[in-house]
């Protein structure tokens, strides 16, 4: 069994920036595991665990077909968590333009998994960057104070692939690869 999503890769120097961002911040906010720099990234969908045999088609079904759409510009900015401040438990970055291309990407790929009998994600797409996650069972103290005053500067990058990642799950945390990508343009 392999672990596997798709998402868009994060350019070296947004990434460096974001983890410039999350130092700054693991200061004022206690209880966070924060996304290693490397593991930064955007996911449009959360396979699981799937069979080695379906990787193939996945590959050939999916990421081989023509095009979803041309590239594009994304910019990001802002934080916020998920489900709520009271109770985070995922704290991201924003996504503040190319989200109508984020969704539609996102869609396009439920409809061609969805036939290689991988299930269509229930809760609507919401495109972010996942930075941090709160630790189980500790409370998230200064996540609201500094969550409104440390803002992230804008940031743009171009989107030109998207790839099938595989995703081991470690004692260190999980290490990412790239399977396959699908171009574009």
């Amino acid at each position: 069994m392999i672990r596997t999503f798709i998402s868009i890769s994060i350019p070296e120097n947004i990434r460096q920036a974001i983890a410039g961002y999350q130092e700054s911040m693991s200061g004022m906010i206690n209880s966070i595991r924060w996304t290693k720099p490397e593991n930064i990234h955007i996911t449009l969908k959360f396979i699981g665990e799937i069979r080695e045999e379906l990787v193939d088609r996945i590959i050939k079904n999916v990421m081989d077909q023509p095009p979803y759409l041309g590239s594009f510009d994304l910019e990001i900015s802002g934080a916020g968590v998920f489900p709520n401040i009271k109770r985070p438990r995922i704290y991201w970055i924003g996504i503040t333009s190319g989200q109508k291309q984020l969704s539609r990407l996102a869609s396009d790929l439920e409809d061609r998994l969805e036939p290689l009998g991988i299930a269509r994600e229930k809760r609507p797409f919401k495109p972010h960057i996942t930075i941090g996650r709160a630790k189980k069972g500790s409370p998230v103290s200064g996540l609201k104070e500094n969550i409104e005053s440390e803002v992230l500067s804008p940031l743009s990058f171009h989107v030109d692939r998207i790839h099938l990642m595989k995703s081991v799950l470690k004692p260190s945390g999980a290490e990412y690869s790239s399977l396959a990508y699908h171009s574009l343009r």
